[in-house]
């Protein structure tokens, strides 16, 4: 996963980092925020000075800028499963994730994070599917 990074997805209230004294500045996503932040925001909010921890590999405030993994959409999830497993599976996504959560990630509204992934192919397995569950469309984005 390539870690391209554009400052126009950086959220709005996303706090960044400006202590270069971090032992993790290399690794940190707010960091890396600052770092590239352009003259198109005149103000952004940051990490209080005040309160860069003393041990300076212990930052409270890191965030990782490895890339997640993140799906969208479940709309042929089920299409390879024994339809009585199927319709299993499916009322074990509604009870976990509730009707409304369910249908969104349906109707691509949501975007499945990777515990919602992770979640979806423990059911598989523990109904004994032993595929991998295949979602819509995959991007890579950040962790913010």
């Amino acid at each position: 996963m390539k870690n391209e990074f554009d400052y126009q997805e950086v959220p709005y209230d996303f706090a960044h980092c400006l202590n270069d004294q971090c032992t993790q500045v290399n690794h940190c996503l707010r960091h890396l925020a600052a770092a590239n932040s352009t003259s198109i925001r005149k103000f952004f909010p940051i990490v209080n000075p005040a309160h860069y921890p003393k041990e300076r590999d212990k930052c409270p405030f890191f965030k990782s800028q490895i890339k997640k993994r993140i799906a969208l959409g479940i709309t042929n999830l089920l299409d390879n499963v024994p339809h009585k497993t199927a319709l299993l599976l499916r009322r074990q996504m509604v009870e976990h994730f509730g009707k409304t959560l369910y249908y969104r990630f349906l109707r691509k509204e949501n975007e499945l994070l990777p515990e919602h992934q992770i979640f979806i192919k423990q059911l598989f397995e523990q109904n004994g599917i032993n595929e991998e569950p295949v979602f819509d469309s995959y991007r890579e984005s950040f962790d913010w």
